[in-house]
C-alpha cells in the first residue's frame, strides 16, 4: 500500500479527492519538469557554437539562434503541464537540433576534406 493509501484507512474522514487526479497532476508536472531541464540542457551544450570563427559557420550559429529564440518566444507557461503545445513544440525543437547537429557534422566532413593530406603535401 501507498502512503496514501495508508493514511486514507487510517483517517476518519474519507478523502474528497482522488488519489489518480492528484498523483496523475504530480507525475504528469514531473515528466514537463524533465522536458525542461533536457531542454536547457541541450541549449547550454550548444551554445558553444556562437563562439566559432570558422569562416562559413555563420548559418549553423543563425540555425542555433533562431531555435533558442523561437522556444524563448512562446508565450505560453512551460510548468503548466495542461498546456499541451509545449509537447509538441518540444518535440519540433528535438528536430531541429538533430538537424542542426547534422549541419555540424556536414561542414565539419567537408572542412577536413578540403585539407591537403600528409602524403600530397609530401
Amino acid at each position: 500500500d501507498s502512503a496514501f493509501q495508508r493514511t486514507k484507512n487510517k483517517s476518519e474522514k474519507e478523502f474528497d479527492f482522488s488519489e489518480m487526479y492528484t498523483f496523475g497532476k504530480f507525475v504528469s508536472f514531473c515528466k514537463r519538469l524533465e522536458k525542461i531541464q533536457r531542454m536547457l540542457n541541450i541549449i547550454e551544450c550548444y551554445k558553444a557554437l556562437t563562439t566559432v570563427t570558422l569562416e562559413g559557420f555563420e548559418s549553423i550559429i543563425t540555425k542555433y539562434k533562431v531555435i533558442v529564440t523561437t522556444m524563448q518566444k512562446k508565450g505560453y507557461d512551460f510548468l503548466d503541464q495542461r498546456k499541451t503545445n509545449f509537447d509538441d513544440d518540444f518535440e519540433h525543437f528535438l528536430n531541429q537540433i538533430t538537424q542542426l547537429v547534422n549541419s555540424v557534422k556536414t561542414f565539419a566532413e567537408v572542412a577536413i576534406s578540403r585539407r591537403p593530406n600528409v602524403k600530397s603535401c609530401l
